[in-house]
């Protein structure tokens, strides 16, 4: 998931929101300023969990002030550096044919979107350290500052934002 293009998005929409009509009345605050802007930002399912990666992003700090996280499966946690970079980076680079990363960066998009679908097909069959959701944002210190559960417990969520959080009660399991 891009949590730094939904981070240069964010930064974007400030900058640029007067062209299209916004209301920058309505956009309070000041890139780099600690007070949010008045940005409301939602997710359903895997988008609940970039919201939750939003929230714990030092690099998203002030770039909005609320949230809605809507049947985001809370038990797909963010993947740790280790599992990021060794078991899925290592199963992407192989299904792409290469062994560093330089050698993927000059492939195709086709190519890497191809190996992108085995990589979330397989990768969490690979090793029970790989959540079911591997291609998720990564707990890097930097991004990410840590898991979104123990940041709140602890007091040290980056973004402390009101959030609405809700689910379908029928998610899982409906015939639609």
């Amino acid at each position: 998931m891009g949590l730094q293009d939904t981070i240069l998005a964010l930064k974007w929409v400030q900058t640029n929101c007067v062209f299209f009509g916004g209301d920058p009345s309505r956009i309070t605050g000041i890139v780099g300023d600690p007070s949010p802007f008045n940005i409301l930002v939602f997710g359903e399912s895997s988008g609940g969990q970039m919201i939750r990666a939003l929230m714990a992003s030092p690099k998203a700090k002030g770039l909005f002030k609320r949230a809605i996280i809507q049947s985001d499966p809370q038990n797909y946690p963010l993947e740790n550096r280790t599992v990021s970079q060794g078991v899925v980076g290592e199963y992407a680079l192989s299904q792409m044919g290469c062994s560093t990363l330089s050698c993927a960066q000059g492939l195709s998009i086709s190519q890497i979107v191809s190996a992108t679908t085995l990589v979330s097909n397989v990768a969490p069959y690979l090793n029970p350290a790989v959540p079911i959701t591997p291609l998720s944002p990564t707990i890097d210190g930097t991004w990410v500052a840590g898991d979104w559960s123990a940041l709140i417990a602890s007091g040290s969520l980056p973004n402390q934002v009101d959030v609405i959080m809700g689910i379908y009660c029928y998610w899982a399991i409906s015939n639609e």
